[in-house]
Parts: C-alpha cells; sequence; structure tokens
C-alpha cells in the first residue's frame, strides 16, 4: 500500500487540501491556471499553500460526534452547526457494539449525512485515535475509517476529523438539545399564532402580525391592548378591535411576544402570498412584463406576476 498522500490545490475551484485525487482533480480540471501538488505530510503542504499565497478554505460545517455503549441501549450521535449555529442533530439506536471505539466511530459516519454533498466539513471528536488515524491516512480495528472515506467520496464532502476536549462535544450536545427545545416551542407557537390568523381576511394577516408586535414593542400593559387599537383608525385595527371583543386578545398576544424574527417573517411570507394571489396585477407589473419582452399570456394574480417577473430577471 502506497503512503498515504495529501493534495494541495492552491489555484482551482476550492483552494485547498484533499485527501484523495478524485476531490482535488475536480477542483482544477478545466480551471484555467490551475496548480496543485501531492505530499506524504501535511504540514509540508500547508506550507507549501501558504508560500503560493492561497487562501484559507472556509470550514462549511463543524459536527461534534459522540456514541454510547452500553449493552441495552448502544448510540451513535451528531451536532451540525454552522456558522456557531446549531442546524441539524440525529441520533441512532445501534445494535450491540464491541466497544464505546465502535460506537463512536458510527458517530462519525452519522456527521456525513447531516450535511449537503459538496459540504467541507471538520469533525471534532474526543477520541485521539480517530483523529490520528485519520491524519496518517490509516484505519481503525473496526474499518470505520474506511467506511468514512468511501462516503464522503460519493457525497463529495471534504472531510477533517480533529480532537477536542470532551466538555467541547457534551457543550454541543446541550447546546443541541436546547435548540429542539426551542424548534418545538416556536412550532407550537406558530401554530397558535397561525390559528387565530385564520380569523382574519388573508389580505389583512400580515398587518395584523405588525399591528400587535408594534403594541408589544410600545411597552404599554397587555390590559391595555385594545384602548390601544382605539386610538388610531384603520381597516386592520377595526378588524383587531372587534376580534378582541369576541376572543381573548392575551392568548394572541403571548403567542407573538413569543415568536423569534424568524418565524415572524416566516408566517407574513405566508399570508403576504395568500393575500397577493387574490389581488389582480398591477398596472406596474404589467408594464415591467412588457419591457422585459413578455409577450405570454397574462398573469391572474398579484402574486404571479411578480413571480414571473422574478423568473424573467433571472434569465
Amino acid at each position: 500500500m502506497g503512503r498515504p498522500k495529501w493534495y494541495a490545490v492552491a489555484r482551482g475551484r476550492r483552494p485547498g487540501l484533499y485527501r484523495s485525487w478524485s476531490e482535488a482533480e475536480a477542483q482544477v480540471r478545466g480551471y484555467p491556471g490551475g496548480l496543485h501538488r501531492s505530499f506524504v505530510n501535511r504540514a509540508e503542504a500547508e506550507e507549501w499553500l501558504r508560500s503560493q499565497g492561497a487562501p484559507e478554505a472556509p470550514v462549511d460545517w463543524i459536527v461534534y460526534t459522540d456514541g454510547s455503549s452500553k449493552r441495552e441501549s448502544a448510540t451513535a450521535s451528531a451536532v451540525a452547526l454552522r456558522g456557531g449555529q446549531v442546524m441539524s442533530q440525529g441520533q441512532i439506536g445501534l445494535p450491540p457494539v464491541r466497544d464505546v471505539g465502535e460506537a463512536e466511530g458510527r458517530g462519525l459516519l452519522l456527521a456525513l449525512l447531516l450535511v449537503p454533498m459538496g459540504s467541507r466539513i471538520e469533525i471534532h471528536t474526543d477520541r485521539a485515535d480517530f483523529a490520528g488515524l485519520w491524519a496518517e491516512g490509516k484505519n481503525d480495528r473496526h474499518g470505520i475509517l474506511a467506511a468514512l472515506r468511501a462516503l464522503a467520496a460519493a457525497r463529495g464532502i471534504s472531510v477533517e476529523v480533529r480532537k477536542v476536549p470532551r466538555k467541547e462535544v457534551e457543550q454541543a450536545h446541550r447546546r443541541a438539545g436546547q435548540a429542539h427545545q426551542e424548534r418545538a416551542l416556536q412550532h407550537d407557537l406558530g401554530q397558535k399564532v397561525g390559528s387565530a390568523l385564520e380569523d382574519f381576511p388573508a389580505r389583512y394577516r400580515m398587518a395584523v402580525i405588525r399591528l400587535v408586535e408594534s403594541f408589544l414593542q410600545s411597552g404599554e400593559p397587555r390590559t391595555a391592548f385594545l384602548d390601544w387599537l382605539g386610538r388610531k383608525d384603520s381597516p386592520t385595527r377595526r378588524l383587531l378591535v372587534e376580534w378582541c371583543r369576541q376572543r381573548e386578545p392575551e392568548k394572541l398576544l403571548r403567542a407573538v411576544a413569543g415568536l423569534n424574527p424568524a418565524l415572524s417573517k416566516a408566517l407574513q411570507e405566508r399570508d403576504r402570498e395568500a393575500a397577493w394571489s387574490q389581488l389582480p396585477p398591477t398596472e406596474r407589473q404589467l408594464a415591467y412584463l412588457r419591457g422585459l419582452g413578455y409577450s405570454g399570456p397574462a398573469p391572474k394574480s398579484l402574486l404571479e406576476a411578480s413571480r414571473l417577473i422574478e423568473s424573467l430577471k433571472e434569465t
């Protein structure tokens, strides 16, 4: 068996270090002025890249892996972070394993299933043996690293395995648990807000959310909501006043107050589309379509016209 190699790409689609020629070749084949070299030592490869002025290749994902070899409940788990935020997580039950090393090794394989194809990732484990063997291009006695290389090649994923303190792995898994609880809470709140919004015509739902958020930001006590609505006049305020007289506004206020900004925006986007689908296209949209050279059937709604404009602008 030949000595393990590191393939350094200084100029290519994605400069950086690769563990297989197929990965490196994909970066330079057909790339004007592509530049690469192979090394048996990682330090030499990194030094050469620096000498060529190659930019540091960013890591897309960091995935923390763990495993348990309990007799009746062996598991492997992984937590994937991007930009410091928990994006996905997974845990699988395992048949009886020989030791905790095999269970934790399965977590390495799970890591590759949590990220998109073509990603560049670092797997963080508290096991020095996996990190060391991976860096040397060697296999472990369980055959995990050989399977990891094959899976990485099949999914086009660039992988590094790093040894980190046990404390970091535990912290990542705690964060994942907290993120899961937060997602469940936001899902529940979103359902409550969505249910309340069903009482309003689609074209008013975005305005209802914005109006409730404005009241919450005013700092006034929630018991003053009805009075606050009556201080100005608008169709949305009149609808909300009537709704509050028949419902419990506290439930709506509490749900909207708990929404995170991303979910609030998602709800408003959903209701915007519902409202736009009921409105005819504007004369300005139709004129813009003609200016883009469109000569097909006239769009039936404001939403259809908007999507048509976006598609034509992209071509």
